[in-house]
């Protein structure tokens, strides 16, 4: 992931701009903005709000600065090109047909 961003960064984009797609509770998310901080901004996105909630109170705790959104991962029209520097989906392509 860090080589991603430094790509982004020598492209000018600063902060670099992370949707992580299906996300659940945002473990990847949070995890990756405390390694990163502020070089990054960060959403973790899912279709599910309880495990999002679950997310936002773990990014809590953690004084992690990260944003959390409903987002149908297979339907990306809402973002217009350039809006995005990275998308990400970990743990989560073995629910997609």
């Amino acid at each position: 992931m860090e080589s991603l961003v430094v790509r982004a960064e020598r492209a000018g984009r600063t902060p670099v701009r992370i949707v992580d797609l299906a996300a659940g509770h945002g473990g990847f998310a949070i995890a990756l903005k405390r390694r990163l901080g502020e070089r990054i901004a960060i959403t973790a996105t899912d279709t599910a709000d309880e495990y999002l909630e679950i997310g936002r109170a773990h990014a809590r705790e953690c004084g992690a600065n990260v944003a959390f959104a409903i987002q149908d991962a297979t339907d990306l029209s809402n973002f217009a090109p350039g809006d995005i520097d990275i998308f990400l989906c970990t743990q989560s392509l073995h629910h997609f047909p």
